[in-house]
């Protein structure tokens, strides 16, 4: 009956002269599966999918289903992301998101050929409908995909209109292969729940293309879900937190404020102990710094936990609600560990003043030295700790040596210092003669082969210092970032911007600088968690400014002959141990075929040759001799 109605409404439609649409078909496309033999591209197969799916959303007769519906559904089945290319299965997911039609497929890239395969699945029958393929370059993908589209479409005999091929053969995400494929293993991570490596990659794709649209748009997205989760783990951390720290703060007394000739007992040691904690969770490390010199200096630097204190200490911790912070809450290391582990700290006197495994990396303990390395600023450590040393001097406690150990505190803090002062401001005289005291306080036996290890690590660290400046010519980190902002964001008022081979050499460093400034975050502050970052950032300075790509800073050199001349006199120079050397041999090799007059001649001959001749030339000289101290050359 109801169908009997509908074709006579429609049959009057039609007379009255209604246009009366036909039937959409529905279409799930599920990603592409990588073939057997393929090399392999994490995500690639989601990422053709989506190609897809923008792609024949131009064709009036399809209606696609939302990816959103498809992953809910992939969860519930458990698929995962594979056996997408059985027809039953297929069909088995067509019938959970009501599509008629499933699009499956497979890819495979190798040596350098892409090849796309897609079947389509009728859902009402279980059966492949139709079947095409397509291939080409992986540097010409978009047009492999855009034929596959093409094929699919007259497959399914779709009616197309003009305009709509022309979107659909116009419209590419990014011309970029790489860029591609660092987007696919975004998607892929960010599919794992793995946020920090998908924004990387997303920061690669557009850092090779930054017009890549998907990739922008895909990066704001996650870095909106991470803001939100960071906000939520931080408001977690600072209800756990703020409870516990006013708890123990109302009970306990600042030791700073103790009355003059105030002897502590059992019950007033845990208590402090338990402060310690409170403020190490919350972050007041430099509170937490001076509360324990003075607990240090009230007690003659007696500073261990008595056994009777246990009793008070737990009665404490339970009385103001003092628990573990949650893994999943952002807190101090130390805040994830039970109270009564963290009491460790407080069983001898090097643990209480510079923590346990401190050497190097104090700041990861929960020593006074680590206090000292998140409170202060490098230039104001090593006068702190000093302070710290006189102190305990003053007590006639410097000279302590805990059990099994070789090296009294005192010369722990002497170590700690010396390493803070080279690893943020470098070597100088005074390091030099305190670790001089060292050895010679300590001529022989196991003291002397332990001190000579700490100093041998501290003089190391003294030539990666070096090694940095040299790299980074010198220059401050912020003089480096302003040009690495300069060259992501095309700022005229600090490069100069109308000189063709400034305009060339910007060019080639602009993607990198672009992704630099992406990770700026995690190559900032006191703890260069990632000093290759300058290192790369001093390379790309030093070329500029060779070229007089620097506003203010005059070019080296009159010509690109000055230049070559330059360079063979600095080869020649060169020792013939560090031409051979095996850090050194290759750079030099193709350094001296570059400078061969005829490289020159051709590099001349071709559009904007002579100035890619001298990125290439100057990018072996700085990003490689240099790079790796085989020669020394600082640009005035």
């Amino acid at each position: 009956m109801r169908l009997r109605f509908a074709l006579r409404l429609w049959w009057v439609l039609v007379c009255l002269g209604f246009a009366v649409p036909a039937h959409a078909t529905t279409l799930a496309v599920l990603p592409l599966e990588r073939a057997d033999r393929s090399e392999a591209h994490e995500g690639f197969g989601q990422a053709i999918a989506g190609m897809l799916v923008a792609d024949l959303s131009h064709v009036d007769g399809l209606t696609l289903v939302e990816r959103a519906r498809l992953d809910a559904l992939l969860g519930e089945i458990a698929l995962g992301k594979s056996n997408y290319l059985d027809p039953k299965t297929a069909q088995k997911v067509g019938k959970g998101v009501g599509a008629e039609l499933v699009l499956v497929g497979d890819w495979s890239t190798l040596d350098g050929e892409l090849l796309l395969d897609a079947r389509i699945v009728d859902v009402s029958q279980g059966t492949v409908r139709e079947a095409v393929a397509a291939n080409g370059t992986v540097d010409d993908f978009v047009s492999v995909e855009k034929q596959l589209v093409t094929e699919l479409i007259d497959g399914l005999d779709l009616a197309l209109s003009a305009s709509a091929r022309r979107q659909i053969w116009s419209a590419a995400p990014t011309e970029r292969f790489d860029a591609f494929v660092a987007y696919s293993e975004g998607l892929h991570a960010e599919d794992a729940g793995a946020w920090e490596q998908a924004r990387a990659a997303y920061e690669r794709a557009l850092a090779r293309d930054p017009t890549f649209t998907s990739a922008q748009k895909a990066l704001s997205a996650l870095r909106a879900t991470l803001e939100a989760s960071e906000a939520a783990a931080t408001s977690r951390s600072e209800a756990v937190q703020s409870a516990a720290l006013q708890a123990v703060l109302a009970a306990v007394p600042d030791e700073r404020q103790r009355p003059a000739g105030f002897v502590h007992d059992p019950a007033s040691r845990a208590a402090f102990a338990l402060r310690t904690m409170a403020l190490e969770n919350a972050g007041r490390s430099c509170q937490r710094f001076e509360e324990m010199l003075a607990f240090g200096e009230h007690t003659g630097w007696d500073v261990d936990f008595p056994s009777k204190a246990w009793d008070p200490f737990r009665a404490l911790v339970e009385k103001t609600g003092f628990v573990v912070v949650p893994r999943d809450v952002t807190a101090p290391d130390a805040a994830h560990d039970s109270p009564t582990s963290r009491v460790q700290l407080f069983r001898s006197l090097d643990r209480y003043v510079t923590g346990d495994n401190w050497f190097g990396r104090p700041e990861e303990r929960s020593g006074m030295a680590a206090a000292v390395v998140r409170c202060y600023p490098p230039a104001e450590r090593v006068a702190v700790l000093d302070r710290m040393r006189a102190s305990l001097e003053h007590a006639d406690k410097a000279r302590v040596v805990s059990r099994g150990d070789t090296l009294s505190v005192g010369e722990r803090l002497v170590l700690v210092a010396a390493w803070q002062q080279i690893t943020y401001l470098g070597p100088d005289a005074t390091v030099t003669a305190r670790m001089k005291g060292l050895l010679d306080a300590h001529p022989d036996g196991a003291a002397h082969a332990t001190v000579k290890a700490a100093i041998d690590q501290v003089m190391g660290q003294a030539t990666r210092w070096e090694d940095h400046q040299v790299r980074r010519q010198g220059r401050p980190p912020a003089a480096l970032e302003r040009v690495e902002r300069a060259l992501a964001s095309r700022d005229a008022s600090v490069l100069v911007t109308g000189d063709p081979t400034c305009m060339q050499i910007e060019k080639a460093t602009r993607p990198g600088a672009t992704q630099w400034v992406a990770r700026l975050p995690d190559v900032k502050g006191d703890r260069i968690t990632e000093p290759q970052a300058w290192d790369t950032a001093g390379t790309t300075w030093a070329i500029l400014a060779t070229l007089g790509c620097i506003r203010g800073q005059p070019a080296r050199f009159a010509d690109t002959d000055a230049l070559a001349s330059f360079l063979r006199a600095g080869l020649a120079k060169m020792d013939d141990a560090d031409k051979q050397r095996s850090t050194c041999a290759m750079s030099v090799s193709m350094l001296e075929q570059m400078l061969q007059p005829s490289a020159l001649e051709r590099a001349r001959s071709a559009p904007a040759g002579e100035a890619m001749w001298a990125y290439g030339v100057l990018i072996t000289w700085y990003g490689s001799l240099q790079y790796q101290r085989c020669v020394d050359d600082r640009v005035p």
